[in-house]
């Protein structure tokens, strides 16, 4: 599959009817030049009226509904379920020119990892007239300090579907003053040495409308979520053809509680969700859901209450989660059965992109916070089921303890003994010691830069 054309509604209602005629025929124009085109309709939290607009598209094109309630978040939904090379994305109420996807496919397809193709330029309609046009960020008249002031591009972007699984959209928060989910990335992909580039001789019809993201993202004040472009020591990186930055593609963490992935999450600047990054997992139920490749997990009969109520336990490899069920009637709430569903689904996802990062030739680092007597025991056991998944493809498994128990390095290849002065609390997964981290950051880095304390 060359392409998948993503289209996000939420709330547009019989808005969405022109943007869903535009959608049809740059996939047909796309097609008709001999590419192969899959359609993919999101429906977040839609309503009614946006939902009976697609009530009878299902057998011409895949629709999948989720319950993010938020842009960026849909839009890593989408790239989850994505069959192609490529991916193209289309607001609800937005319009492409009829030879986006070809054009932009054409562009992206001659450099693949270098980079994301936007419009050469935007005219905005409704409740504000004007035109866009979008900088080539090899331009040399490009200035990489404005994106520190204000957007470059916009978020119907087109790239390959590797750097949207390597670089996710991260939540929308205005309650903390964080939004612009779009300009965010930009500056994420953009530190990470990928160009923006905008595609000759096409245009997208941008829709301004009082109730809208952008609006509410301005009216609350937001700003992007702090990334390594942020800071002014920063360097610009640039990726030639066919090069690869240094470090590892990917973190990942591998439990036992949130603390690594509350300190992933701080120092890639972005939240990336992953199975083990807010659970509590020991060593065996790892090791168990590893082998048995997550099978069983969250059925109905194994779940139950654990302690104070802040986490359930599922019984089928005895690891917790947060929830959000009711406490005082659990099972026998009346919304039990959605929640229920809700949270399979995610982490259907969860376990899907796991599985997609393995199967991927780029280079992952695996974060294992061990507390048990025996970790490098544990640390062969867990690398021998890694291997099942990743099979030839390149990774590291670092395994972290407390200075208490330091050895020497184990010597075995492809894992990576080192040691904390202390882990956060089990209380305040937040409290981690920042100093130990960031040590273990720099001599295991990121291709993208990192934002660390130094301290």
């Amino acid at each position: 599959m060359d392409i998948t054309a993503v289209l996000n509604l939420h709330a547009e209602g019989i808005l969405s009817g022109p943007s869903f005629i535009s959608f049809e025929q740059a996939i047909e124009a796309a097609r008709n030049a001999g590419l192969e085109v899959e359609g993919l309709i999101v429906l977040d939290r839609p309503d009614d009226a946006t939902r009976w607009q697609f009530e009878d598209k299902g057998t011409k094109f895949s629709i999948i509904v989720t319950d993010e309630g938020d842009p960026g978040l849909a839009r890593n939904s989408a790239v989850a379920a994505a069959k192609g090379q490529f991916l193209g994305f289309l607001d609800g109420d937005d319009l492409w020119s009829q030879n986006w996807l070809l054009l932009a496919h054409r562009l992206c397809a001659a450099e693949p990892d270098l980079t994301v193709a936007h419009s050469e330029f935007n005219v905005v309609f409704g409740g504000e007239q004007t035109m866009w046009w979008h900088i080539d960020s090899r331009d040399p008249a490009f200035d990489p300090d404005f994106l520190r002031c204000n957007n470059c591009w916009d978020a119907l972007s087109f790239a390959a579907r590797a750097i949207y699984e390597a670089h996710p959209f991260a939540a929308t928060d205005r309650r903390r003053g964080f939004g612009h989910e779009d300009w965010h990335w930009n500056c994420l992909t953009l530190g990470a040495g990928i160009d923006h580039r905008p595609v000759r001789e096409t245009v997208h019809f941008k829709r301004r409308r009082k109730n809208s993201q952008l609006a509410l993202n301005d009216a609350a004040l937001s700003i992007p979520r702090m990334t390594p472009l942020a800071s002014y020591g920063w360097t610009r990186q640039i990726k030639q053809k066919g090069e690869s930055m240094p470090g590892f593609d990917r973190y990942v963490s591998l439990g036992r509680d949130c603390e690594v992935g509350f300190q992933l999450k701080r120092v890639r600047g972005a939240q990336e969700s992953g199975f083990f990054n807010w659970n509590f997992t020991d060593p065996a139920a790892l090791i168990s859901l590893l082998r048995s490749d997550f099978s069983g997990i969250l059925q109905e009969k194994n779940l139950s209450i654990h302690g104070s109520g802040a986490l359930i336990k599922d019984s089928s490899h005895d690891y917790f989660l947060h929830h959000e069920f009711d406490l005082s009637l659990f099972k026998n709430a009346p919304d039990f059965a959605v929640k229920l569903k809700l949270l399979q689904e995610k982490f259907r996802f969860f376990v899907e992109s796991f599985r997609r990062n393995a199967q991927s030739p780029e280079v992952t680092a695996y974060f294992l916070k061990c507390e048990e007597p025996g970790a490098k025991d544990i640390a062969l056991t867990v690398q021998s089921e890694l291997l099942r998944y990743h099979q030839k493809n390149p990774f590291t498994l670092i395994v972290l303890q407390t200075i208490d128990k330091a050895e020497e390095d184990w010597g075995i290849s492809g894992i990576h003994n080192r040691y904390m002065k202390r882990f956060a609390p089990h209380n305040d997964a937040l409290d981690g010691h920042v100093p130990s981290w960031d040590n273990v950051f720099r001599e295991f880095p990121h291709r993208q830069p990192l934002l660390l304390a130094n301290y």
